[in-house]
């Protein structure tokens, strides 16, 4: 309804502003209750028959192209992030003078990657 929408944004806006509780967990867990009794309330059973899950084993050359085109490209922008974060992370932290330089950092997480993988 209009009314319990209204009241879900107003309580989003009042927990985003006023505390620092997890907003989207307790208005999912709010949200998830009030389906469970309105289930109960019009007396139809709680079923999930309608979920499926196929179990799919990939081929090798699935595995192969998964692999190419989604887990490679990936690695860049992994790599980037996390050093971008811990660059920023380290200005917060210690400041601009003791702060981490990029370029060890990137160094850092490369070697990491070689030697863990």
């Amino acid at each position: 309804s209009r009314a319990l929408g209204i009241a879900t944004l107003l309580a989003t806006t009042g927990l985003l502003i006023f505390t620092k509780l997890p907003t989207a967990l307790i208005i999912f867990a709010i949200g998830s209750v009030l389906a469970v009794v309105e289930i109960v309330d019009d007396g139809t059973a709680l079923s999930l028959d309608w979920i499926s899950v196929p179990v799919v084993a990939p081929t090798g050359s699935e595995w192969l192209e998964g692999t190419l085109q989604g887990a490679l490209p990936q690695i860049p922008l992994t790599t980037l992030n996390s050093v971008v974060s811990v660059c920023a992370l380290s200005v917060d932290l210690f400041g601009e003078d003791r702060a981490a330089t990029r370029v060890s950092v990137a160094w850092s997480v490369g070697l990491m990657n070689v030697v863990g993988c």
